[in-house]
C-alpha cells in the first residue's frame, strides 16, 4: 500500500508524538508499505524509512509563555500555500489510505481527502485544552478546540488515541475514538513489577529483562 502521513512531530524532534509515529513508521516499513510523510521538519530523520518521501508543511513557533512549557513546539499554518500543497500532493500521489494527527491543519488532510476519495484516519495525541488552561489562556480557547476535535473525529474514517484513560476524556467532551494506539514500550523487556536497587547488582537487570 502507499501510506501517507501527517505528524505535527517526527524525528528529530523529540516527543511523545515523535517516538510513536517513529515506532509506526517502524512496522509500516516492515510490512513494506511506500510511505509518504508531510512534516514540519525542514531535514526528518525518517530511518528506517529512509527512502521515504517528504513534504515540508510551513509553520511557527509559539512565543514565550508557551515555550516555557513546549520549547521548541512548532505549529502548522493554516494558509492557502499549506493546503495548495497537501491537495495537490494527494491529488499526485493517491496514496491509498492518509493518517494525520489532529491539530491546526488537519481539516485540510481531511477535505482533501475526502475529495479525492482516499480513506483517511486520524490520532489525537495531546490535550490541547489542558495545556491551554494551565497555561491560562481564555476557556473560549478550549471550547474551540473541543468543537474543532468533536467535528473532525466524526469526519475520520477511524480516528485513535494514546490511552484508555484519554479516550474517556475525550469522549467526555464528544470526540468519537475508535482505538488506542499501543506504545512502542516492550513489554517482554520493560517489567515496572520488577523493582531492584544498585545493591542487587547487574543480574538484578537479567531477571527484569526475563
Amino acid at each position: 500500500m502507499k501510506i501517507a502521513l501527517y505528524s505535527h512531530s517526527i524525528p528529530p524532534a523529540v516527543d511523545g508524538v515523535s517516538r510513536r509515529m517513529s515506532s509506526l513508521l517502524q512496522q509500516l516499513v516492515k510490512q513494506g508499505h511506500e510511505i509518504l510523510v508531510f512534516t514540519l521538519e525542514k531535514h526528518p530523520q525518517l530511518e528506517p524509512a529512509a527512502d521515504a518521501a517528504s513534504k515540508p508543511i510551513r509553520f511557527f513557533t509559539l512565543d514565550s509563555s508557551f515555550l516555557a512549557v513546549y520549547p521548541t513546539k512548532r505549529l502548522a499554518m493554516p494558509t492557502l500555500t499549506n493546503m495548495n500543497l497537501i491537495c495537490n500532493t494527494i491529488r499526485l500521489e493517491r496514496p491509498d489510505v492518509l493518517h494525520c494527527t489532529l491539530d491546526c491543519i488537519s481539516a485540510f488532510f481531511i477535505l482533501a481527502a475526502k475529495f479525492y476519495h482516499v480513506p483517511v484516519v486520524g490520532s489525537v495525541h495531546t490535550d490541547v485544552q489542558e495545556l491551554l488552561a494551565e497555561l491560562n489562556v481564555a476557556p473560549i480557547a478550549g471550547s474551540l478546540i473541543t468543537f474543532k476535535e468533536g467535528v473532525e473525529s466524526r469526519l475520520l474514517d477511524s480516528c485513535a488515541t494514546t490511552s484508555p484513560s484519554f479516550k474517556a476524556k475525550l469522549a467526555g467532551r464528544g470526540v468519537v475514538c475508535d482505538h488506542i494506539i499501543k506504545t512502542g514500550v516492550k513489554v517482554g523487556q520493560f517489567r515496572p513489577d520488577v523493582r531492584f536497587g544498585p545493591e542487587k547488582g547487574p543480574e538484578a537487570t537479567t531477571d527484569a529483562v526475563e
